[in-house]
């Protein structure tokens, strides 16, 4: 390793360069990212690797009686948290936040590679399709409106989207790995 930060090969490792201008033997993120690790999973007992779509990776570990979730995706994606109680997340940095489910369930975005740990009473975790409606619609009463929709497919395999408007259902094809967009009328 060296001290040029526009060389590739001057920046692998766990600590900089003892020249390096930016402070000798500080830590690079992959040892910060190692320590987020082994605070997360020190300890731990491996419980079960869980079924999951091809993109998406989850291993379940149990640690002080708590099970922690190490996640990650091949692909930036959406996770579907199955969660009744409140959850930790900690991601690839350390960076931890308290996460509240609502109806059963959290989404989470997870960028592609980046593991984030799940801690606590999580049931399941998948990837799933999003769709966003665009909420800045304005119309008169009695008046037909279009509402604006995308939807973002991170799975392998295409799915059927329904949506539903004042009983009026639409299906709209989503593609293996693609993006869509249309309007409800």
């Amino acid at each position: 390793d060296g001290t040029d930060s526009c060389n590739g090969e001057h920046n692998f490792g766990l600590i900089r360069h003892p020249h390096d201008a930016l402070g000798r033997y500080t830590p690079l993120p992959a040892y910060v990212a190692f320590a987020t690790l082994t605070r997360q999973l020190s300890g731990a007992e491996f419980v079960r690797p869980e079924q999951t779509p091809e993109t998406l990776r989850s291993l379940v570990f149990r640690r002080y009686g708590q099970e922690v979730r190490a996640v990650w995706s091949l692909e930036p994606a959406v996770l579907r948290v199955q969660a009744r109680e409140p959850f930790r997340t900690v991601d690839l940095m350390g960076l931890e936040r308290v996460v509240e489910p609502r109806d059963g369930s959290a989404l989470l975005s997870v960028r592609r590679g980046e593991p984030v740990y799940l801690v606590g009473a999580v049931e399941g975790v998948t990837a799933c399709v999003t769709v966003v409606l665009h909420d800045r619609v304005q119309a008169c009463v009695g008046e037909e409106i279009r509402i604006p929709y995308r939807c973002e497919n991170v799975l392998a395999s295409p799915l059927p989207i329904e949506l539903e408007l004042a009983g009026v259902r639409q299906r709209v094809p989503a593609e293996a790995m693609a993006s869509c967009a249309g309007a409800l009328a």
